[in-house]
């Protein structure tokens, strides 16, 4: 049990005082990092789970329409989720507009995401050797 100090509070450990005084002198993340990496053009979690997601629902709904250009369901979803990256991330680079966390950028990332991952599965299925005729 910590002991209070003489004006009352918990003393607080080393360890935790080392902590966050480290944490308080942190740089904004959008600066450039000491070893000259850009921290900005890091996608977050969320931003690429939405991306990964449409573009799954993307390249498997044109797995399903177009049955000339269908690869499998896990090609399908391994294409269109690779195109789905693909194509937010060249749409956030071209339009940085597009980026965050609000509700506009949300919907047109995932737009862009969805239409991209169906384009990449129709590339990849157009001209790998896997196609199905």
């Amino acid at each position: 049990m910590a002991r209070p100090n003489s004006s009352g509070n918990l003393a607080i450990f080393p360890a935790i005082r080392r902590a966050s005084s480290f944490v308080r002198n942190l740089e904004p993340i959008s600066q450039t990092h000491k070893l000259g990496k850009r921290t900005d053009m890091i996608p977050d979690t969320v931003t690429l789970i939405i991306w990964l997601i449409a573009g799954v629902a993307g390249g498997s709904a044109v797995g399903d329409l177009l049955k000339g250009f269908d690869l499998g369901p896990l090609r399908n979803v391994v294409a269109g989720a690779v195109g789905g990256v693909i194509g937010a991330k060249i749409l956030e680079f071209l339009f940085p507009a597009l980026r965050g966390l609000d509700v506009v950028p949300i919907v047109g990332q995932a737009i862009i995401a969805a239409a991209s991952g169906a384009a990449f599965t129709v590339a990849v299925s157009a001209v790998g050797p896997w196609r199905r005729r």
